[in-house]
């Protein structure tokens, strides 16, 4: 994974950055910092997981104000569902780390 400098969203420009487990909150995937416009996503979930995590981050990034957590937990959820199954995007990994089970968030 590539960290991604320059993401515009609601026009503003962003960074979205792959971090590990120890960089957040134990029960944190991700986070997105309104103030400093940074977006962070575990780089040590599964393929299925950061996808969904990425695309969770920008949603809140886009709309921050607006869109409720529930809301954008299922639809970054779904698309990246979608994506995945479709094979229109594969996340690429480094050798060794595609083996990973899928994790389920607490509610």
């Amino acid at each position: 994974m590539k960290d991604v400098n320059g993401v515009i969203l609601n026009e503003k420009i962003w960074s979205l950055t792959f971090v590990k487990k120890k960089s957040l909150p134990p029960d944190r995937w991700g986070d997105c910092n309104v103030e400093t416009k940074t977006m962070r996503v575990r780089s040590d979930l599964c393929d299925y997981n950061v996808l969904a995590t990425a695309i969770h981050e920008m949603l809140h990034a886009s709309s921050f104000h607006l869109l409720d957590e529930d809301w954008v937990d299922v639809t970054s959820t779904e698309i990246a569902r979608v994506l995945l199954k479709s094979q229109l995007v594969k996340v690429n990994r480094d050798q060794g780390l595609s083996n990973r089970k899928v994790l389920t968030k607490k509610t």
